[in-house]
């Protein structure tokens, strides 16, 4: 049997750099996926409609042991699919879903029985969309549990797969032109929280005093009525001011700066943001940033109101964005995402030369840039370490990286090619380099998918587990700002002076380099890997 490895992403690691904390991301290779636990516990017409995912399962880990879990109803039909090695029963719901009172039909220690084994499973999946067995997960003994879900309701879930994804959701009735977010719903910095209001002396803060709760509204026109007022105020506030901002998917869709002067003449309902929504079920996130110092004056924050301008005519629910059986082989897809390389097997590289590292210092928006000084320094350490490096960008950046060599004082070792590279031919160069080393950029996500070794440098604009490269030889590293992730795009929106970039020092991302390459030195054990869907025995 063919030793299936997992390329699983192990959570960010927080790591002391000189007085700076770093947080690195990365892959892990484990133990085979060779035990897998299905738990299929409805009614036939909801396993007929499984049946797709389950096959996708039995494809993507060809030769693992899989256990399935079914209602004694549909034992006949799961043995009959051929899909499985092993059909056991037990009856969350009766057969008879009427009967059903909203707890397990048979108690508990069926279940335990059902799916105890000398054995731990390396993946418990439960292909329900409904979260109602999605508990029963917490009772398996496996390395990784998937279900539809969120890891807030559901903490014990490894691999979960958002349920907005699809199912009918409620909306507001016609006449809900008025909606109230109270201060509990928010994330607040406010030293003093009383029932319906929270209150802060006017004095800055390293992050938004006020942000959250990341509620979908429909599409139209809102007027947002942040309740604010100033209490204790003196005439002398000139270097006072309170930005409030408005967040539509992590976009900023409004914003409104009050200085000393408008916060006193605030009227009595506080301060108004208009904004238009043009995406149904958007995240929307209301903010609050004090910067300057007024020692005698407070802030008091009593929630944000939203009117809705021209509300919609409501049907009583949405229509759901997939098929069920959809989302289930979505949740199967994703599983398979995260526990086999994305890309396939990388490249293999040869002993006895000088290391040779690529650097792709620059990207398409200088809010992910990390600072050429610090690119310069990092040079010079892995120069003196032996390696040779090489500096790669568009025709249009060969200005930018001769700065930068000259910034690195010309060293041995070091050359661009900038501008002498198509970017058909960057694949082969990418494989060519033992470690590739760039910023949030298109090269990150090409050197990973090209099996390279790669450490992508990330800003606090954009979070490496959403949006970093892929694949077991993918790593990144960011400084641990308060205010990642903050969305902006342009450096001039940066109210912090990149200090996601400015603190996150050279000795920090050298030592993550060193420790990839340190790699190269020693033996490998882990099996090739193969594409997935198409694993043999």
């Amino acid at each position: 049997m063919t030793d299936q490895r997992k390329a699983v992403p192990f959570a960010p690691q927080v790591h002391p750099v000189g007085g700076h904390a770093v947080i690195t991301y990365g892959v892990a290779d484990e133990a085979p996926v060779s035990r897998i636990l299905v738990l299929k516990l409805d009614h036939l017409g909801d396993f007929v409609i499984g049946l797709p995912a389950l096959r996708k399962v039995r494809q993507a880990f060809s030769c693992a042991y899989i256990r399935l879990v079914v209602g004694g109803w549909n034992r006949a039909a799961a043995e009959a699919s051929g899909l499985v090695d092993d059909v056991v029963t037990y009856d969350y719901f009766p057969q008879d879903s009427t009967h059903w009172d909203g707890r397990p039909f048979q108690p508990l220690h069926r279940f335990h029985a059902a799916v105890a084994d000398a054995s731990r499973y390396d993946l418990a999946v439960d292909l329900r969309v409904d979260e109602d067995t999605r508990h029963l997960l917490a009772e398996v003994d496996a390395v990784r549990r998937c279900g539809v879900g969120t890891v807030a309701r559901h903490p014990f879930l490894d691999i979960a797969l958002p349920p907005e994804h699809g199912g009918h959701r409620a909306l507001a009735p016609p006449a809900a032109r008025r909606r109230v977010l109270p201060p509990d719903l928010f994330t607040s910095l406010m030293p003093r929280q009383e029932l319906f209001w929270h209150e802060t002396p006017l004095r800055p803060c390293p992050t938004h005093v006020v942000y959250g709760p990341d509620t979908t509204l429909p599409t139209g026109t809102f007027r947002a009525t942040f309740a604010i007022k100033l209490l204790g105020w003196t005439f002398k506030m000139p270097d006072v001011s309170v930005s409030l901002d408005v967040l539509q998917g992590g976009v900023i869709a409004a914003h409104h700066r009050l200085n000393g002067r408008a916060l006193r003449r605030l009227p009595p309902e506080g301060a108004t943001l208009s904004f238009t929504n043009r995406k149904p079920g958007a995240p929307h996130e209301f903010r609050i940033f004090i910067e300057g110092s007024a020692p005698r004056a407070r802030l008091r924050f009593a929630g944000v109101g939203l009117d809705h301008a021209d509300p919609p005519v409501y049907p009583r629910l949405r229509p759901a964005a997939l098929h069920t059986g959809e989302q289930l082989s979505l949740l199967v897809q994703l599983t398979i995402d995260r526990c086999l390389s994305p890309y396939g097997a990388p490249p293999a590289h040869g002993p006895g030369r000088p290391l040779h590292v690529l650097v792709a210092p620059l990207s398409n928006r200088d809010m992910r840039d990390w600072p050429a000084r610090h690119y310069a320094t990092l040079i010079r350490q892995l120069l003196a370490r032996g390696c040779t490096v090489a500096l790669v960008g568009a025709p249009g950046q060969a200005a930018a990286l001769d700065a930068l060599m000259r910034l690195a004082g010309h060293p041995p070792g070091l050359s661009s090619l900038a501008g002498r590279t198509a970017w058909s031919d960057m694949p082969t160069l990418l494989r060519g380099a033992d470690l590739v080393i760039c910023n949030n950029s298109g090269i990150a996500h090409l050197a990973a998918a090209e099996g390279a070794r790669v450490l992508a440098i990330h800003s606090a604009s954009h979070q490496p587990a959403e949006w970093g490269p892929r694949g077991p030889r993918a790593h990144a590293v960011m400084a641990d700002v308060p205010c990642s992730p903050c969305g902006f795009d342009r450096l001039a929106e940066c109210p912090f002076s990149h200090t996601c970039m400015e603190d996150l020092l050279p000795d920090a991302v050298l030592r993550q380099a060193e420790a990839l390459l340190s790699a190269l030195a020693a033996p490998s054990h882990a099996a090739p890997q193969p594409t997935p869907g198409t694993l043999p025995c």
